[in-house]
């Protein structure tokens, strides 16, 4: 960022808006809010002014301590602040961490993902600026091309989600600063005049805030000391009876597990460790332990090196949870008898669906005792915060599904397309359409808000029955390669953003000439969950269908490999052409491409892709030991070799209890390969297990299989 003409609030007072912001600055700190304000391009001469001016009222902590900002694009020179620039992968970076002023630089563009995760971090009595960019929401933002689809040029497209944004703004507490023929505008909302007014009439009081005396014992919420109380109950109760805290940002979280880790030292001398995602998430739960007890009293562990030398401890905390991949969360259940998991949720985002669809449900099947803990009452600043009321304003992280189950016959269920401006038009509209998306995936994320109204390869559709919302379609439309480009991407020389499926059948599949057709996959679709089982999802896609025969395009879709949804797809026609052996950090699952087919990509194309990924499976199936075995039964095709008369009479003396299972042990799965598909489901799959995956087991479990295989032996015997 040019560096701003230096000024003092010398500008505003002249123009009589000092005082006004003074005012504003001082409620926040008695509140225990946070300011936010909107410096349009028109008023960037005055950005130093504002933050002199704020600077001036705010307290350091403690005395004398440089001010802590964060920034996302180019900080400006010249402030007494000490700014930490945020891009890139910074995302997961700012759980935890906080500070005392945060300022969104959108003149290089806008990550509106980083700007909702970073929007938490600002402390009470903080200011939270907006400084952007010429013309403005009608512009360019060039950072959006991490959420635009080939060939759409992120430098020039103008997508809706800032127009949502600029709507939103507007209708929220905050503060706009902007030039307006050659006078400056200083002025605040509506909606912050009205919250100003409701708060002075409340009588609320900011002394209820916690504080943390360094000279006594800590001062804490009732949700903390109930947060406490439970951690105290994993460390001396039950075994295996873990405890997950969620909290919205702000509410001390952090701190508790601090807090405990501190009360457990000096009471008992106990060995309490805290992983998380990265070192600056645990660092307030570090500092706060540190604070009210001894250094040693919480001691951090890189999450590698946790799984793989597993020290001993009396009590594990996980911070940020939701950002460590599922597989290594059921590692550490595993291995610890004694944890508490910590994470931020805000909406749909922060602890994401991932943690909430697959994590907990995981912890209801292998640890019944466990207890959910969701803290609410806000500590970093105040319940009726502006800059929190904000956040879930702009990027919707406050819908929710109405638990009203919608009446209607199936008669009155229409289908239509709705457009990006409409969305826009009809915010309210948007928050029910979206609060459904969110249900439909484990990982729903402010980027795909933005995506859904920025990139033009993305369509929405609804299902409507008696004018309400039943079911929720997005649809990625892909494909329609050039013959070079298609040739490119086949051969490893080219990848362009987005068009999934459409690569993956050039690239994985080698079949260059399918990416030139013109695809919808269907990206999320969700029913809303008080009408589902009625046949509502299947009729959706029928509908789909027509609707692709109609444009021109042919269908598939792609998800993690999980029985039920194989299921759902398999029963709509669609067929699996491939599986990815690398499993999602997210899901624990493998992702699956399906197609349906249609007259330009016919049945027997797709019944042939299909034997193919099978018999390639069967090659890669030691990669699949987190594969459901009911799919490994129906997808894997081994290459069966003819079993000698030498061979059949040695199985024959195996099963009749002759020969040990030694004898035998590497003709079993050559035998398996020829009969497994005439086995019982249950049986197939645990032979499939043992013999095709190699998986451990234990003496006793050993003894089992051997029995099965040689009664399975005996009752195909038949057969080979």
């Amino acid at each position: 960022m040019p560096d701003s003409p230096r000024c003092n609030d010398q500008s505003l007072t002249e123009l009589g808006h000092s005082q006004a912001l003074r005012d504003a600055v001082r409620l926040c700190l008695e509140r225990r809010w946070r300011l936010p304000a909107w410096v349009h391009a028109s008023a960037t001469a005055q950005l130093h002014s504002v933050i002199a001016l704020w600077q001036a009222l705010y307290p350091a902590e403690p005395a004398g301590a440089p001010l802590r900002g964060f920034c996302l694009g180019e900080p400006p020179q010249g402030t007494a602040i000490e700014w930490t620039s945020l891009q890139g992968q910074a995302r997961q970076l700012v759980l935890g961490r906080e500070c005392d002023i945060l300022l969104v630089n959108g003149h290089e563009g806008i990550d509106w993902d980083l700007v909702a995760a970073s929007m938490g971090t600002v402390k009470q009595g903080g200011l939270w600026l907006f400084l952007s960019p010429a013309g403005f929401p009608h512009t360019a933002n060039p950072l959006a091309k991490k959420v635009l689809s080939w060939p759409t040029d992120a430098t020039s497209h103008q997508g809706e989600f800032q127009t949502l944004v600029a709507q939103t703004f507007a209708e929220q507490p905050l503060w706009h600063i902007y030039q307006h023929d050659d006078e400056l505008v200083v002025k605040p909302t509506q909606a912050w005049r009205d919250q100003v007014a409701h708060s002075l009439a409340s009588d609320l009081s900011f002394l209820a805030a916690a504080q943390w005396p360094t000279d006594t014992a800590p001062t804490v919420t009732d949700d903390q000391q109930q947060a406490l109380d439970a951690i105290g109950k994993v460390l001396t109760g039950h075994r295996r009876r873990p405890l997950v805290i969620t909290a919205h940002r702000g509410r001390g979280k952090s701190t508790v597990l601090g807090l405990a880790a501190a009360k457990y030292f000096l009471q008992s001398q106990k060995r309490v460790l805290i992983t998380a995602p990265d070192p600056t998430a645990a660092a307030v739960a570090m500092r706060t332990a540190s604070e009210f007890a001894s250094a040693t009293a919480l001691e951090f562990i890189p999450l590698d090196r946790l799984l793989a030398e597993q020290p001993r401890c009396d009590l594990l905390l996980v911070d940020e949870a939701a950002a460590i991949p599922l597989p290594q969360l059921q590692q550490l259940n595993s291995s610890y008898s004694r944890v508490v998991y910590a994470t931020t949720e805000h909406g749909y985002e922060g602890t994401g669906r991932g943690f909430q669809l697959r994590f907990l449900q995981y912890l209801q099947r292998h640890n019944p005792g466990w207890r959910l803990l969701h803290l609410q009452q806000a500590i970093r600043f105040a319940d009726d915060d502006p800059l929190e009321r904000l956040s879930f304003a702009s990027f919707l992280l406050g819908p929710t599904v109405s638990a009203e189950r919608p009446l209607f016959q199936q008669s009155e269920v229409s289908y239509r397309w709705l457009t990006r401006q409409a969305l826009v038009e009809q915010p309210g509209l948007l928050q029910q359409v979206f609060a459904l998306l969110s249900l439909a995936h484990y990982q729903t994320r402010v980027r795909d808000l933005w995506a859904l109204l920025d990139d033009p390869s993305l369509f929405l559709a609804i299902q409507q029955a008696a004018d309400q919302i039943t079911g929720v379609m997005v649809i990625s439309q892909e494909g329609d390669f050039p013959s070079e480009l298609a040739e490119s991407i086949a051969q490893g020389r080219r990848r362009v953003q987005g068009h999934l499926l459409a690569q993956s059948l050039a690239y994985h599949l080698l079949l260059p000439e399918l990416s030139r057709h013109l695809w919808w996959r269907i990206q999320r679709i969700v029913i809303e969950p008080t009408s589902q089982r009625q046949g509502l999802g299947q009729s959706f896609l029928v509908w789909l269908a027509n609707e692709a025969t109609r444009t021109g395009h042919s269908l598939g879709t792609s998800f993690g490999a999980h029985v039920d949804l194989v299921n759902f797809w398999q029963a709509q026609g669609f067929i699996p052409v491939r599986l990815s052996v690398q499993a999602d950090q997210a899901s624990n699952e493998y992702p699956l491409l399906m197609l349906k087919p249609d007259a330009k990509v016919p049945l027997p194309l797709l019944q042939t892709l299909k034997q193919e990924m099978g018999q390639q499976l069967y090659l890669q199936r030691r990669q699949l030991q987190k594969l459901a075995p009911s799919l490994l039964r129906q997808w894997l095709r081994p290459h069966p070799q003819a079993i000698s008369a030498g061979q059949k009479r040695l199985l024959v003396a195996f099963a009749q209890g002759f020969r040990p299972v030694q004898e035998v042990q590497a003709l079993l799965p050559v035998w398996l390969d020829v009969v497994y598909l005439e086995l019982a489901s249950d049986d197939a799959e645990r032979l499939i297990r043992w013999l095709w995956l190699e998986e451990q087991c234990s003496n006793e479990q050993l003894q089992t299989l051997v029995d099965l295989s040689r009664k399975c032996i005996q009752m195909t015997y038949i057969k080979f």
